[in-house]
This record gives structure tokens, C-alpha cells and sequence, in this order.
């Protein structure tokens, strides 16, 4: 991952970090663990529950689900793309799998064959494949996932998924529901302009939205909150297309982060210097009192310049993004 793209999803985590903290006036000990503690909620609660559990146990089955083409990409292989990529390699994987229609049905994972078979044509505008999975202590759970409500357009010759929604289940549970509501593409398969998605896990909803069809501006939001609705906290994001319509050169601006619990953050990124580099300041803040300063600097490894990002706690201690979340993301 190049170290422009580090920062920035490093700066997603950092905003994404914020939850309630208690005192008054935010300590560096108060303001890392309120940094910390959401990021591990949400790989406690996403990613630990029976259904991410699940989905964890059965990879070498979901690999072989026939929607998947395996000669393009493993699902493996797409656990490790960087985090900016997978929606649009999981959207190129599926643009480029047999037309859907021809899978409709209910499908069972056999065991003995290792192998999916088709054995119902009901119901024909939905995909549902079954399986069971075994966990740590041995015990057996039916899992299910639910394709339906599936829609495809023509772009550039190719047919491409306008729209989706997924539902995972075990032991008759649901605990992933994702809703693709819209998907806009340019001139090509592969040009993707606006990811419109919400995805429901356990008690946490992710709304996600990328919106590059109104150039030179692009949005990107995502909202968290409980599944009663209550905000949790949103990220909004914009960036100006230097070479429009529709170029490559997209260049972040700034950064916004609110939550209900009074913490704050602005992020503002300067032009890129001939090398690319695109300097950051920010500011972190409980209930309007000065939490961490973000700063950056232009720095060289053998020659090669790349972008080196800071934080100063109110004490005036120090760290960097990576050391912060070392033992969360490794």
C-alpha cells in the first residue's frame, strides 16, 4: 500500500476510533483509549459473533460458491487487497461471474463431494446457498446465504450488478445483512462512480456511499449507528478531481467526524508538491477542548520521499497512527 493511501486509511481509522470518554478534559491516556476501544468493539462485535465466526470456518466452502469465478481471485487472496479496494474488487468479481439467473435456487453444500449442488429452482429470483459449519467445541449450526433482489445493467458491452442484497444467517439468525441500493458505473465495467450500501451486523449499521458522478467533487460518507437508529458516529470525506471528467488524479480535501458523545475532528490536506505528497492537519477534540493536534512532514527513505503523519497529545506527548493501533492492526 502506497504511503499516501496508509495515511488515509489510517486518518478512517482515527475518526472511526472516537467513542465516549467520560472526563471532563481529555487526557492522552483517555484520548488513546477512545481512539482504540471502538476499533476493537467493532472487531469484537463484527467479526466474533457467530456469523463472522462462521464465515471465518467455512472459506474453503464460500470459495467454491459457483457466482465466484476462481480463476480470477481466491476469496483468501481478496481478504488481503487493500481495505480502499475491496469493494471494487468484489463488484469485478461478481461483474465477471456467469449471469445470475442461471443460479437461481436453493443450493447445499455436500460434504462427502465437496462440492455445491443445485437440488430446487424455488425460488426463482433468488440464490440461496446452505451449509453447515462446525464450531470450536464441535457443535454443529446451518448457515444460509441469500442472494436476491438482484439487478444488472448494461455497460460497455458487459453486464454489471446495479443493485443486490445479501443475507447471512446461522441457526436461523441473522447476523450480516448487506443492501447494495445503487451502483452507477463511467464508460466501463471497471469504472465504478457511486457505491450506495448499507450492511447491518449484530446491533452495529454501517451506511456507505461513494458518490463520483458529479465531477470535479467527490463524497464519500460512513455513517455508524445502533440498529435503533441512534447515531453513533459519521465520517464524511471530499475530494476534487484534478483532471475532469472523470480523471485519475482525485485529491482528497478534507475530513469531517461527529458523534453524539461531543467528540470532534477536522482534517484539511494541502495540494500535493511535485512528488506527490499531499501534507495533513487536523485537530481532535472532546466538547471544544483540544484532544491531539494531527500533524505531517515530507520525509526520505534511500531518496524516496513519502508522507510521515504525527499525533501531539494536549501534554504535548507524541505518537504515529501505526504505533497507536500496532496490536490491533498489525
Amino acid at each position: 500500500m502506497s504511503k499516501k493511501y496508509l495515511f488515509v486509511f489510517f486518518i478512517v481509522l482515527l475518526i472511526t476510533g472516537l467513542i465516549v470518554c467520560k472526563k471532563k478534559i481529555p487526557t492522552t491516556n483517555e484520548t488513546r483509549a477512545a481512539l482504540r476501544e471502538c476499533v476493537q468493539k467493532i472487531n469484537t462485535d463484527v467479526l466474533n459473533n457467530k456469523g463472522g465466526l462462521a464465515l471465518q470456518g467455512s472459506v474453503d466452502i464460500l470459495e467454491e460458491i459457483p457466482l465466484i469465478n476462481k480463476k480470477k481471485i481466491k476469496l483468501t487472496k481478496m481478504l488481503r487487497v487493500e481495505k480502499k479496494e475491496i469493494p471494487r474488487v468484489a463488484l469485478l468479481i461478481l461483474n465477471k461471474s456467469t449471469p445470475w439467473d442461471t443460479f437461481a435456487g436453493k443450493w447445499r453444500w455436500n460434504q462427502t463431494n465437496q462440492q455445491w449442488e443445485h437440488y430446487s429452482t424455488t425460488p426463482n429470483n433468488a440464490i440461496i446457498f446452505e451449509w453447515v459449519w462446525t464450531d470450536s467445541l464441535s457443535q454443529v449450526h446451518d448457515c444460509v446465504i441469500s442472494i436476491s433482489e438482484y439487478q444488472f445493467g448494461v455497460v460497455g458491452g458487459e453486464d454489471v450488478l446495479t443493485k443486490v442484497k445479501v443475507d447471512l444467517k446461522v441457526d436461523n439468525t441473522t447476523y450480516f445483512l448487506v443492501d447494495l441500493k445503487e451502483i452507477r458505473y463511467g464508460t466501463t465495467s471497471e469504472d465504478i462512480r457511486k457505491v450506495d450500501m448499507s450492511i447491518k451486523a449484530v446491533n452495529i449499521k454501517f451506511t456507505f456511499n461513494f458518490d463520483y458522478t458529479s465531477v470535479p467533487t467527490t463524497n464519500f460518507l460512513l455513517r455508524f449507528e445502533y440498529t435503533n437508529d441512534k447515531p453513533w458516529y459519521q465520517i464524511k470525506f471530499k475530494a476534487k478531481d484534478n483532471t475532469p471528467p472523470f480523471g485519475d488524479e482525485v485529491i482528497a480535501q478534507n475530513g469531517t467526524y461527529t458523534d453524539y458523545n461531543k467528540w470532534q475532528i477536522s482534517v484539511n490536506f494541502q495540494e500535493p508538491d511535485n512528488d506527490g505528497i499531499q501534507l495533513v492537519s487536523g485537530e481532535i477534540t472532546k466538547k471544544g477542548a483540544l484532544a491531539a493536534t494531527i500533524k505531517s512532514e515530507k520525509r526520505f527513505n534511500d531518496g524516496n520521499p513519502y508522507l510521515y503523519v504525527w499525533l501531539v497529545y494536549a501534554d504535548g506527548t507524541t505518537e504515529t497512527p501505526e504505533q497507536l493501533f500496532a496490536d490491533i492492526f498489525p
